[in-house]
């Protein structure tokens, strides 16, 4: 009666002890091939993440404790397959970046995820105007989200700095401001009056051109103002003579700008 009872529990002991640990862990789960799939001992990420799935949040993490090889794992599977992101990418992307779930022990084999190397995508968008390389939104993991987010910073920024004109001296290409000569116009003003009621007055400006361009107006208010003080300039060396007709209001101030030509 003995020995039967020994052989008894020696048969029982060998088929449980892959799945026998004392005093279980809280919120650990125990992944190999060869486990029957019974809380906490799993065979695949797919079971053992539908276990727990409903209560696992970053305030209450898991850990999924690779108990062996990972090559006996059916599902830890890396990269698309069918079309279907494979279960250890999408534990790394959608738990573990995330701080839900922590990846443990043996890991060996077909390689390791989770905190200690990440998983690389190829970028699969562009940003907006530069069309600098990308990851789709909410695709992959946060810092993946990061650095796209960080890139239409960019291409936004760089967009924002072109000038546009339509000068005749300023043009755009490729994003670089120039200028045409390789010269800017200069451009100057000034306030001037006619003195009482006389019909010019004469701008002595030091390198004025008889080409210059100006532009002169009566400063207002101006109720005595009528017919007689439509402005009008002639362009001079060195000078501008800023005419009227005769009979117009005493004193008139006006501004006058000039453009180089």
């Amino acid at each position: 009666m003995k020995r039967i009872s020994l052989v008894f529990f020696l048969l029982i002991s060998s088929s449980l002890l892959g799945q026998l640990k004392i005093n279980t862990p809280t919120n650990v789960r125990y992944i190999a091939g060869g486990y029957n799939n019974k809380s906490p001992y799993f065979n695949t990420l797919e079971k053992a993440l539908n276990d727990i799935k409903s209560r696992v949040t970053a305030q209450n993490p898991y850990t999924f404790w690779i108990d062996g090889d990972t090559t006996f794992i059916s599902d830890w599977k890396h990269g698309r397959i069918g079309g279907v992101m494979g279960m250890a990418d999408s534990i790394e992307i959608y738990y573990a970046a995330t701080g839900k779930i922590k990846l443990a022990g043996f890991m060996g084999g077909s390689g390791v995820i989770g905190n200690t190397q990440m998983i690389l995508y190829l970028p699969d968008t562009k940003t907006r105007h530069y069309s600098y390389p990308k990851w789709q939104y909410g695709a992959y993991s946060q810092w993946y989200d990061s650095l796209s987010r960080g890139l239409d910073s960019i291409d936004r920024d760089i967009h924002d700095l072109i000038v546009y004109t339509d000068s005749s001296w300023l043009y755009v290409q490729n994003d670089t401001l120039k200028v045409k000569g390789n010269k800017i116009p200069l451009i100057s003003s000034g306030v001037s009056s006619f003195s009482g009621s006389q019909i010019s007055d004469t701008l002595f400006i030091t390198g004025a051109k008889t080409t210059d361009i100006y532009f002169v107006s009566p400063i207002g208010p101006c109720p005595t103002c009528g017919g007689n003080d439509l402005l009008r300039v002639e362009a001079v060396t060195n000078k501008a003579i800023v005419w009227r007709n005769s009979g117009g209001a005493p004193n008139l101030s006006f501004y006058w700008i000039r453009v180089e030509k």
